[in-house]
């Protein structure tokens, strides 16, 4: 899973090393509405199969992604390690404006004007459940 939501951050930012935006063969792309994609890269045949199970309405509903009204490109990624543990980056993209959000850090770029600004936000911290298992 972290492999494919890994790729569509390569697809996303590897515009000049694809200039025909062509997709590779081991490549997923669904199109829908007027200009809603999503990219699946898939390295091997046993990940064609999981990807084959799975409910992509759950896999919207576990990214949790705000609802937007701002006309840009939304890129999302989702890093999955092998503990469990797992981090959703976002990236959007708009004519001046730039907002990466990681974990509770958000950095915002905006180009409008003669200066370049960036703004740092951080949110507050979620508290971790910690659980321990009886010895």
């Amino acid at each position: 899973m972290s492999l494919i939501l890994i790729a569509l951050v390569q697809v996303a930012f590897a515009a000049p090393i694809m200039p025909d935006d062509k997709p590779l063969n081991d490549s997923i792309i669904v199109e829908f509405g007027q200009s809603g994609k999503m990219v699946f890269v898939i390295d091997n045949p046993d990940d064609f199969e999981r990807l084959k199970n799975m409910d992509i309405n759950q896999i919207i509903k576990e990214l949790d992604l705000p609802t937007s009204t701002k006309d840009g490109e939304l890129t999302v990624v989702e890093i999955k390690q092998k503990d469990g543990h797992r981090e959703i980056v976002t990236i959007y993209e708009d004519i001046d404006e730039t907002e990466v959000t990681v974990g509770r850090y958000k950095v915002i770029v905006d180009e409008t004007g003669n200066r370049t600004k960036v703004k740092l936000i951080t949110g507050p911290k979620k508290e971790k459940i910690l659980t321990s298992e009886p010895i």
